[in-house]
């Protein structure tokens, strides 16, 4: 009788806390299946913009400079210009200026090169070294392009690439500057991140934890249910 009665409770509980773990079980069964093929999903490499995914995660800002033409865009791994990422410049971006004559004439400062786009195209890559090792800003003045290399301002003959005259301080000097918000990009928060949130219960804070692990402990009631009620069937 005891037997009959335990059978029957469990049975009726079985199925109640496999229906309560349902929707936790299907949503991490999902996602460890994305998380073993992250590679050929490319989960690590694609970075979603919706507000929707982005919630839990604190907004890192973006860093860059806005010209009349261009957009410089600073990220944790890469440097933007007009939204593709630019090889050759490795971050962090160090300074850039647009050259008003000749015009279109882009001049961006990375870490180790100074490159030179016209007309949104790269047209040259200079070693930073060649410079100075204390070279920090560019900006435009009536001399065209000028750099500052310590304290001071020289003029660059950009042909030789070579610091020719000490120039007076420019009036105004670009700056990297955080991004107006139609501008902000996410470039921190991968699906890969967001994918491995949603299977451990992290994307909901520290209750998603717990849901987590209580459908966890459920799995394995359901598991051990299943067994006696198979077993005392057979006896």
């Amino acid at each position: 009788m005891f037997k009959r009665k335990l059978r029957f409770f469990l049975h009726r509980w079985h199925r109640r806390l496999g229906l309560a773990a349902a929707l936790v079980v299907i949503l991490v069964s999902i996602t460890g299946v994305m998380l073993n093929h992250t590679g050929s999903l490319s989960l690590a490499k694609h970075y979603p913009q919706s507000a929707f995914w982005l919630w839990p995660y604190p907004k890192d800002a973006n860093m860059g400079f806005v010209f009349d033409t261009h957009v410089l865009q600073q990220t944790h791994q890469s440097v933007l210009l007009d939204g593709k990422t630019i090889s050759q410049c490795e971050p962090p971006l160090r300074s850039a200026v647009n050259v008003s004559a000749p015009q279109n004439q882009l001049w961006v400062l990375c870490q180790r090169n100074l490159l030179f786009f016209q007309q949104g195209q790269l047209v040259e890559v200079i070693d930073r070294s060649l410079l100075g090792n204390d070279v920090t800003h560019l900006a435009d003045s009536d001399k065209g392009l000028s750099i500052q290399d310590g304290d001071l301002w020289y003029s660059l003959d950009t042909i030789t690439m070579q610091p020719l005259a000490v120039v007076q301080a420019p009036e105004s000097v670009p700056e990297l500057t955080r991004l107006p918000d139609h501008l902000q990009r996410n470039h921190s928060i991968s699906w890969q991140k967001i994918t491995q949130d949603l299977h451990s219960g992290r994307f909901f804070g520290k209750a998603g934890v717990f849901v987590v692990d209580a459908a966890a402990m459920i799995l394995l009631l359901l598991a051990l249910s299943g067994f006696w009620i198979w077993y005392s069937r057979r006896r």
